[in-house]
């Protein structure tokens, strides 16, 4: 099984970040231009930037059932989930899709150190678990055609 660093080699290296303070339509016009589902909430404290929040479409969509004249007078900070869980690079793929299973989440920010070098969804999580599963298929599928020829 693939780690959350080897996956995290072939994906794309951005990471779309926001700060706690912005208000609340700066951060859907980012998750709407970027096309993503989550931002990883990055506060500048003493030089270093510090993992503070996530804010997910999710979380816009839920305050909004409240009502969405209210929302223009948000900031990420009113929204933003604060209580973080976090991968590590040498984290297995599917030690990370266990984690966001049992905790109902579809972005994982990986983190090395202090440092937030990557995220991860869900999505990426099952592309992944599908195409080692294909690889798996393939040379079985090969073993058995060598053994046992047309």
């Amino acid at each position: 099984m693939p780690t959350v660093w080897e996956f995290l080699e072939r994906k794309e290296k951005k990471i779309y970040s926001i700060h706690p303070s912005a208000p609340l339509s700066e951060a859907i016009r980012a998750l709407a231009q970027h096309k993503i589902g989550a931002l990883i909430v990055i506060e500048n404290k003493d030089d270093r930037s510090q993992l503070v929040g996530i804010i997910s479409e999710r979380d816009i969509v839920r305050r909004a059932e409240q009502g969405f004249g209210q929302l223009e007078s948000l900031r990420v900070s009113d929204l933003m989930t604060k209580d973080i869980i976090v991968g590590v690079l040498k984290d297995d793929i599917s030690y990370a899709m266990s984690m966001m299973t049992q905790n109902k989440i579809r972005h994982l920010p990986i983190m090395e150190g202090e440092k937030v070098v990557g995220v991860v969804t869900i999505g990426d999580i099952v592309k992944a678990l599908l195409s080692e599963e294909s690889y798996e298929n393939r040379m079985l599928r090969d073993y058995i055609d060598s053994k046992y020829p047309g």
